[in-house]
């Protein structure tokens, strides 16, 4: 992830997008982040049980959160 991120120049979407759903993956592990630009809330969908909180997604989330 980190390449394609480094590669990859933000983009200013235009137009009347209310919801944007992103997968990401880690290894073996999915996951999905959904932002609803409306309300301006984030959500972390995630199948996988165990530890809580944002390090155990080693950074990823922050990083899409400030592209």
């Amino acid at each position: 992830m980190n390449v394609v991120m480094a590669s990859t120049e933000p983009k200013v979407f235009k137009g009347n997008f209310e919801m944007v759903f992103i997968p990401m993956m880690i290894g073996q592990h999915y996951y999905l982040l959904f932002f609803n630009l409306k309300t301006r809330d984030i959500f972390i969908i995630d199948s996988v049980k165990g530890a809580t909180g944002l390090e155990r997604y080693h950074g990823n989330v922050e990083k899409m959160i400030s592209l």
